[in-house]
């Protein structure tokens, strides 16, 4: 995630406005609300949200927990991560709240891994030799 990183923003500071800035002075124009430093959070921060939303499809967590220095700039960086994590396309979930793709890929593979009416073989199980149970 190196395009969301805090030297990835420093440099969309210098690359927008023309001048280089600190990592002190970024936080502090955070904390004025300047416009500038706002919207390269808010870029970063839909970024990451992204990145986390790919990785709760594929992983199912309990919880996130967000740390490092990042997190000093608290709500400017994590609304937007918020708010892109809940609309994401990446996250499928039915209106029951099951995630339905996640359902319908398990159920498959438990079909295909626990197929009972198959033998070893390959064969149904009512056309293997000595199998005195109900024809297909």
């Amino acid at each position: 995630m190196a395009h969301a990183a805090e030297p990835y923003m420093l440099d969309q500071w210098q690359s927008r406005s023309g001048s280089s800035i600190s990592r002190d002075e970024f936080a502090r124009s955070v904390e004025r609300q300047e416009d500038l430093a706002l919207s390269i959070l808010s870029d970063g921060g839909s970024r990451i949200g992204r990145h986390l939303a790919d990785m709760v499809n594929l992983f199912d967590p309990e919880i996130i927990v967000v740390g490092g220095e990042a997190v000093q700039f608290g709500d400017a960086l994590l609304d937007p991560v918020r708010k892109t994590m809940e609309v994401s396309p990446s996250r499928n979930w039915s209106p029951t709240g099951f995630r339905v793709p996640g359902h319908g890929a398990a159920a498959l593979a438990t079909q295909i891994i626990f197929d009972f009416e198959r033998s070893p073989s390959g064969r149904w199980a009512a056309e293997a030799p000595g199998f005195g149970g109900i024809a297909r």
